[in-house]
């Protein structure tokens, strides 16, 4: 059995792939775009994740999906019938077990507690009504569906919340955002990895959160980061409040009971990787 992973070569790609593969995982990156990869792992490239060479009992992660939001709204209903038909196509290819990196955007925003796979889901726009296809899809052959909180970590796309913060770091006068009351969940990148293999050992199906369990405004962790970077007091504007309540937590709890799953990289340890990559 081989563990073929699409997107392989995006932020969470990449760690999903080292990650199957310190765990003694049969493991094939595939990629749309030239990538390199460890020595002990495979790579396959296409053109379209339709080619793919499958040997039918194999397990499929797929992650070659744009983690951005602004992205997907931009391209409207296009990105809902593209990502759906896309996933259709992958699971025509059959496979052994499939997982599915979904979003915790599915829920919506507006409830103040965590939030568990159990939950009626609301998802708001074109991104999280895509994954939620995809999710329905992917529950009617019995496979997994992976949901992660926010995703950071060396290596994450920019024209997310935590890279503006980032980038700007180096530049004077108050850090600028849209808005700081927000409530969001952030997860290392490595721990996410460490949630997909753990599906995958145990072929687990259903739904499953994968996040800190924990809660941070958008202002405390740009607190955060400036105390981090030796920039504690700079002033934290913010530009577009949307003036709402917004809060998107999620409960860990069956991760942890059904997978043994529970994440190992705290918030601060994250942020300061990153800023030495930035410094």
């Amino acid at each position: 059995m081989a563990v073929y992973v699409t997107g392989a070569a995006g932020f969470l790609g990449r760690a999903t792939v080292l990650a199957l593969a310190a765990s003694g995982f049969e493991v094939v990156a595939v990629t749309r775009a030239a990538a390199v990869f460890p020595v002990d792992v495979r790579h396959q490239s296409v053109r379209d994740y339709g080619e793919i060479e499958t040997g039918g009992d194999d397990v499929l992660i797929h992650l070659a999906e744009t983690p951005l939001v602004a992205e997907a709204q931009a391209r409207g209903d296009i990105h809902l019938s593209d990502t759906r038909a896309g996933m259709e196509r992958l699971l025509s290819l059959g496979w052994g077990h499939v997982v599915y990196a979904s979003s915790a955007v599915v829920y919506g925003d507006a409830v103040m507690r965590p939030r568990r796979e159990v939950e009626t889901v609301d998802p708001r726009d074109i991104y999280g009504r895509a994954k939620r296809a995809c999710e329905v899809l992917i529950l009617n052959t019995g496979g997994a569906v992976a949901r992660f909180a926010n995703l950071i970590g060396p290596g994450m796309a920019h024209g997310t919340v935590l890279s503006d913060i980032l980038d700007q770091i180096a530049t004077a006068g108050p850090l600028r955002l849209r808005d700081v009351t927000p409530v969001r969940d952030f997860l290392d990148v490595r721990d996410a990895a460490e949630g997909i293999v753990a599906i995958v050992r145990r072929s687990a199906s259903g739904i499953f959160n994968f996040g800190s369990g924990q809660g941070i405004s958008i202002g405390d962790l740009a607190d955060l980061v400036l105390t981090a970077a030796h920039e504690r007091g700079r002033p934290v504007v913010a530009t577009a409040p949307a003036g709402r309540t917004s809060h998107l937590v999620l409960d860990i709890g069956t991760s942890d009971r059904k997978l043994g799953w529970r994440p190992t990289v705290p918030l601060d340890r994250t942020i300061a990787a990153l800023l030495r990559k930035t410094s």
